[in-house]
């Protein structure tokens, strides 16, 4: 994800990386896409609607400037077409 961000941002582009984290398979990928420079030379969108992710997750993805989408599912007991996108103060900013 890095090398292609890095590309992308030299070829004078701004990359949007959007990583999925976890699904009904249960697999996950080691890693989840962070944004650049505080959002101004990329942005790093992990898709965790699932809600399948930990409190110690969200807060590395924040750390990483990472906008993160969720989406508030029957299991949570929300109602219809309930969804959040969390954006990390340094991005809000």
């Amino acid at each position: 994800m890095k090398a292609f961000a890095d590309r992308e941002i030299k070829a004078g582009n701004y990359p949007i990386i959007h990583g999925v984290f976890g699904g009904k398979t249960g697999l996950r990928d080691g890693s989840m896409p962070g944004s650049q420079d505080a959002g101004d030379t990329s942005l790093g969108v992990v898709d965790a609607c699932q809600g399948r992710f930990t409190d110690e997750e969200l807060q590395s993805w924040l750390a990483q400037d990472s906008v993160i989408l969720f989406t508030a599912s029957k299991f949570y007991q929300a109602p219809p077409f309930c969804a959040a996108v969390v954006v990390p103060g340094s991005i809000a900013a």
